[in-house]
């Protein structure tokens, strides 16, 4: 047997997630910039956030849990950000975040390419899914990304006020 994925895991409740999942990883290793060691160790993590979750069985983790994971681990701190990402993972609105949906997050935010971290923020500020950003959608995500300013009509004419190709905002 190889060496322990965790110390802190049952030597037999590894065993059997091990084999339980093996097959997987082999497959989402295919799909992720992951080695199959290190795909192991990030199963680990879901592993054990998994036996956290309330919801018994399954090989899901809540969106809550996932939240927290984004925030501690890649220190995402936007909640209605957190939501486009999750619903750019999954395409759905499902309340879980599966084995494979989690490793491919991994594998996207540590490792993913330029193509591919561009595709993804596109679809995740495409929040009607149709292939193009409007201005409206632009106006209102530059809106949440702006740190509140003393009043919320500052916000707004921030917002609105034109960018000039050097970046300085016209008069």
């Amino acid at each position: 047997m190889s060496a322990s994925l965790d110390s802190s895991l049952d030597p037999m409740e590894e065993i059997r997630f091990r084999k339980k999942h093996g097959f997987t990883w082999q497959e989402l290793q295919k799909e992720t910039h992951f080695t199959f060691t290190e795909l192991e160790q990030i199963m680990v993590i879901f592993f054990k956030i998994q036996k956290r979750d309330e919801k018994p069985g399954g090989d899901t983790i809540s969106r809550a849990h996932f939240r927290d994971v984004l925030h501690t681990g890649l220190g995402m701190t936007d909640a209605y950000m957190m939501e486009r990402v999750m619903v750019a993972l999954d395409r759905g609105t499902t309340p879980y975040v599966t084995m494979q949906t989690f490793a491919k997050a991994f594998s996207l935010y540590l490792r993913g390419d330029l193509e591919e971290r561009i595709a993804y923020a596109f679809t995740c500020y495409d929040l009607l899914g149709e292939n193009y950003l409007r201005r409206e959608t632009m106006y209102q995500l530059m809106k949440k990304s702006l740190v509140k300013a003393s009043r919320d009509d500052d916000v707004e004419e921030a917002v609105k006020l034109p960018v000039s190709a050097t970046g300085n905002r016209n008069s």
